[in-house]
């Protein structure tokens, strides 16, 4: 069942291609223009580099530093409209003009309920990784498989923790809030399935990035071009994944396939 849900949700964003591109284009291109006029303006070089990053993290002003500050908070809101538009559009058959709504739409309630659920999915990592370097303190001289591994382990526990509440996210975008509690506990049937679904979208995500590096190294406009149409694929899968769960574990709709 786990594989179904997620080619549902592969499903769902090509039989729906142009509506896919309608509600993420302009926001994400907005948002990349946004980051783009930070880095020139402020004088930080764009690297993927942290190194680079962290001897230009010095040069940050005031300005800069407030407008850094401005643009994180651009971005939950670009996230929180792609997202409530994308919901409304499979859940409500809600289409979306070139430019997604803003107006009477739950946007900042839906970005804050993330951003609330990505806290305390925070707070509960401070935990597991301490677990995760206990076990692999011992073998990391050794080998690096098993600190792999405890790693691997770790961040699946917080991604399906975050699954499990995020079902809850849908709801709030439809105008129908239900509490993470509430979400918890109608996906307790369906706990093996998400933590399956889970370890799917982890693989999906991972296997590409491993790829892109070399993408990066031979040809880095070509790196980045793919980079941004692999992000975009992440985010609309994910958004995709969460609308086929509400939809069908909250709303009892059938699967395709």
């Amino acid at each position: 069942m786990a594989w179904q849900l997620v080619r549902h949700a592969f499903v769902m964003i090509f039989s729906n291609l142009g509506q896919a591109l309608k509600v993420s284009v302009i926001p994400y291109a907005l948002l990349i223009a946004a980051w783009v006029f930070f880095f020139v303006s402020s004088g930080i070089p764009m690297s993927a580099d942290p190194e680079v990053m962290g001897a230009s993290a010095g040069a940050f002003g005031i300005v800069a530093f407030l407008l850094f500050l401005a643009l994180i908070v651009f971005s939950v809101f670009v996230f929180g409209w792609v997202a409530v538009s994308w919901h409304r559009f499979i859940l409500r058959e809600e289409y979306t003009a070139l430019i997604p709504a803003v107006n009477d739409r739950p946007i900042w309630p839906y970005a804050g309920r993330s951003l609330w659920i990505g806290l305390i999915i925070t707070l509960i990592a401070v935990p597991v990784f301490m677990v995760v370097g206990f076990i692999a303190a011992p073998f990391a001289s050794v080998s690096l498989i098993v600190p792999a591994l405890a790693m691997l382990a770790g961040i699946t526990v917080l991604a399906y923790l975050w699954m499990r509440w995020a079902v809850a996210l849908p709801s709030i975008a439809i105008g129908e809030p239900m509490k993470g509690s509430e979400a918890w506990a109608a996906t307790a049937p369906y706990s093996k399935t998400i933590l399956m679904v889970v370890l799917i979208l982890m693989a999906i995500n991972v296997i590409p990035a491993i790829l892109l590096e070399g993408v990066y190294a031979a040809a880095p406009i070509v790196g980045f071009v793919v980079d941004v149409a692999m992000q975009w694929i992440t985010v609309m899968l994910g958004l995709s994944v969460l609308t086929t769960l509400y939809g069908h574990i909250i709303e009892k709709r059938p699967l395709v396939g």
